[in-house]
């Protein structure tokens, strides 16, 4: 019996505001984008890095540029880094980013990028404050890849992601989806 496993992934978000697009912005979700910013750290040494979000790639990234002496800022929407854990360990997180070097940068939403001639950041805006980057990281989530779904009549839910039932069954006969590209049943 034949079936179908759709399971195409996510790609990063990038934020839609004004400078997405520039030279020094990265987002981090495959060997690629690490390949990217490593050739990037290794040619340009930039020295201060703005850091956009405070889940896991954002807070590995942070320890990454502080291991190459870079000036670290994380912008954060909420009070906490890591903000899905319980809030003793996102405590315990921002304690460990302060310890070591990280500044941290709470209730921050970036609003434009500013750039210079050559297309690259020179510096963040953020509804709070404007501060001077050399590199931004975008790790503000992902965005379902589910065009090929969508052209075969799958179903979305809520998220934009595909809608599947306990079992990851999509609306459609004999097919499945599983990993970034679908939304998931939890049973807490």
């Amino acid at each position: 019996m034949d079936r179908l496993i759709i399971a195409t992934g996510a790609r990063s978000r990038r934020l839609n505001i004004s400078g997405n697009d520039s030279k020094n912005i990265f987002t981090l979700k495959d060997l690629q984008d690490g390949i990217h910013i490593k050739k990037y750290v290794d040619e340009k040494r930039p020295r201060r890095v703005a850091v956009l979000g405070g889940g896991f790639i954002g807070l590995e990234m942070c320890e990454a540029f502080r291991l190459r002496n870079m000036e670290t800022f994380l912008f954060c929407r909420r009070d906490l880094p890591a903000g899905n854990l319980e809030k003793e360990i996102s405590e315990k997180i921002l304690k460990e980013l302060q310890e070591n070097g990280v500044y941290f940068l709470p209730y921050h939403e970036p609003v434009a990028f500013k750039r210079n001639g050559n297309g690259e950041v020179t510096s963040l805006e953020t509804n709070k404050a404007h501060f001077p980057a050399d590199m931004v990281l975008m790790a503000v989530g992902v965005i379902p890849n589910v065009e090929i779904a969508r052209e075969a009549g799958v179903e979305f839910g809520k998220t934009g992601a595909i809608r599947t039932d306990t079992a990851q069954k999509t609306n459609l006969v004999d097919s499945y989806t599983a990993g970034d590209c679908c939304e998931v049943f939890n049973l807490v």
